[in-house]
């Protein structure tokens, strides 16, 4: 049976026919979407309006956000500037150092050849030398050589000479105090007059005249005094006074009484420091003092030899105090002592 053949114009008409149809529903779909969702907006801000708390509240974080900003832009300008700065300073610190080393290094080139200019003079120089030795007889030639070595002696004299200046220059002189006092002339004693030892740093004062009285007193007894008168010796020894004794001898010498006596420390730290003694008002050093008058006393100070120091103080201290001061030094292990064949103090 015969059958009609479907027109392809008829066919692609339907088929364009069809996709417009599907785009015109797509486009409705979307559109009742978009009214869907702009009408819930519109009903939510009906229902919850913005009051105008909330938005000062945004304003205000707005602004403070916008300071800080601000403030965080201005802080990053700064360090550009301050990093820009610092660049610049090292750049122009580079080119010096740039510069510093050019300098180093032309100087260092002079130098090199200055010394090869030297080290070359020198070599001709010895050549020459050297030349005009050979031309010499035996004897010149000694007498040359000779002056060389003379010559090159007095070059070392003089490098030698140069070393020792410089390192005197160096040293800084050991510079001693001295202590003068405008009264160096001495006189004998003709004033009253008290003892102090000053040995091994210490001061002590010796009751020299108690130790004396009391030592009188046992030769004067009856006893000792005929014993003396019939040529004999009488011997004694007295005290302690203030850390001291007196060992002494008594006899009849023509018509005289001749007396030795020694004073001897009870041990050999007696007395007190010469801090304790010049500081202290309570010190033994001190009370002694205040006993006696300046004007009418004279101070006589025995000083062994390993105080030397310690006396310069002491007799300073005097001086400045009005004392006259009569030093007497002594040897270690010599004891303090009076006797007929002494001397008087003489003091300044």
């Amino acid at each position: 049976m015969y059958r009609n053949k479907p027109n392809n114009e008829d066919e692609s008409l339907g088929a364009g026919q069809d996709s417009f149809l599907d785009v015109v529903a797509n486009i409705v779909g979307i559109l009742i979407i978009l009214t869907a969702v702009v009408g819930a907006r519109v009903q939510h801000v009906i229902a919850h309006p913005v009051t105008v708390e909330e938005q000062s509240v945004t304003e205000d974080k707005s602004a403070e956000v916008d300071s800080q900003l601000a403030t965080r832009n201005s802080q990053l300008e700064k360090q550009v500037e301050q990093s820009a700065s610092e660049a610049a300073s090292m750049e122009a610190h580079a080119l010096e150092t740039q510069k510093t080393i050019a300098l180093v290094e032309a100087q260092a080139q002079a130098l090199n050849q200055t010394r090869a200019e030297i080290a070359q003079a020198t070599e001709e120089a010895k050549k020459e030398i050297e030349s005009k030795r050979e031309k010499l007889s035996e004897a010149e030639k000694e007498k040359f050589d000779l002056q060389q070595k003379i010559a090159q002696k007095s070059t070392e004299v003089q490098e030698l000479e140069k070393s020792i200046g410089y390192e005197m220059s160096q040293k800084k002189p050991d510079v001693k105090k001295l202590e003068c006092y405008p009264t160096a002339i001495s006189k004998q004693v003709d004033k009253s007059e008290v003892w102090i030892q000053v040995k091994k740093g210490r001061v002590a004062c010796i009751p020299s005249e108690k130790l004396i009285e009391s030592f009188k007193q046992v030769v004067m007894s009856p006893g000792n005094t005929k014993t003396m008168w019939d040529g004999g010796k009488v011997t004694a020894t007295v005290g302690p006074f203030d850390g001291f004794f007196l060992e002494g001898a008594a006899w009849k010498e023509n018509t005289n009484a001749s007396v030795d006596v020694r004073f001897i420390p009870v041990s050999e730290e007696v007395g007190e420091t010469v801090d304790e003694a010049m500081e202290s008002m309570e010190s033994s050093f001190q009370k002694l003092l205040r006993k006696n008058n300046p004007a009418t006393t004279v101070i006589t100070v025995w000083v062994y030899e390993d105080s030397f120091v310690q006396f310069q103080e002491i007799e300073k201290y005097l001086y400045d105090s009005g004392y006259r001061v009569a030093a007497r030094p002594l040897p270690n292990g010599v004891p303090i002592g009076a006797g007929p064949n002494g001397s008087r103090s003489a003091a300044q």
